[in-house]
């Protein structure tokens, strides 16, 4: 199965073509600038790489949040009209989660049983996105629910060692490493950034299940509101 992933969550920009677990081209920019003057060009960069053509993809893999309000807005909008266009299925993805699975596959059994996976995303307004995972075998369990908050406040929902990851956790390292002190692994820069390899390979196995998203009511996870939304007359 060919899963063209995209994802636009943050100021990294990534795309990859896959056949299954192996990838077969993949781009990964980082830009201040919105997703929405290079991802087209991406995509049709990528596709290119890969030896294959746009008809052959079986289906579509996308991060549906937390992270940018406008960049989450054009990536999604961008695959949704590709599976229309092609009468493709789509799977969405959390772009903390596929964090968490990039840290687990790179650190393979390091640090003790207890450690908790944390993924973090640069939220702004001095706060992150954030979740809590715990390796199980093979598996990811989420023992975290998806929330924003200062990164100060972690404390409240991290007991025992941690491993951090994202953009949020490379943005405050310093003030982590006062916090959590020796309970505390920060990756190498590198693994601080989605790539969308890392999301077809999650998203591969609801594709064989069948377990795809609905087009119509597919829309970004911003897990806060809009800054239009808080200002809003209730």
């Amino acid at each position: 199965m060919k899963i063209l992933a995209v994802d636009t969550a943050t100021q990294t920009c990534s795309i990859a073509i896959c056949e299954n677990l192996s990838l077969l081209a993949e781009s990964t920019l980082f830009r201040r600038q919105t997703h929405s003057r290079h991802l087209l060009e991406m995509i049709h960069q990528t596709i290119n790489m890969s030896g294959t053509e746009l008809d052959e993809i079986d289906g579509f893999a996308v991060t549906r949040g937390p992270g940018s309000f406008t960049g989450l807005r054009i990536g999604l909008s961008c695959v949704k009209g590709l599976a229309y266009a092609k009468d493709k299925p789509v799977v969405s993805v959390s772009s903390l989660e596929v964090l968490a699975t990039q840290a687990a596959i790179n650190i393979s059994s390091r640090g003790p049983d207890s450690v908790i996976l944390c993924p973090l995303l640069d939220a702004r307004k001095k706060e992150v996105y954030f979740t809590g995972f715990k390796k199980d075998n093979d598996r990811l369990v989420q023992v975290q629910p998806e929330m924003v908050l200062p990164p100060e406040n972690l404390p409240r929902h991290i007991k025992g060692h941690c491993i951090l990851m994202g953009d949020g956790a490379v943005l405050y390292r310093d003030l982590l490493t006062r916090l959590f002190k020796e309970h505390a692994l920060f990756l190498p820069l590198q693994h601080n950034y989605i790539r969308a390899h890392s999301i077809a390979i999650l998203s591969l196995e609801r594709f064989k299940k069948g377990s795809f998203d609905d087009l119509s009511s597919l829309a970004p996870e911003y897990i806060r509101k809009s800054d239009a939304e808080c200002k809003m007359p209730h």
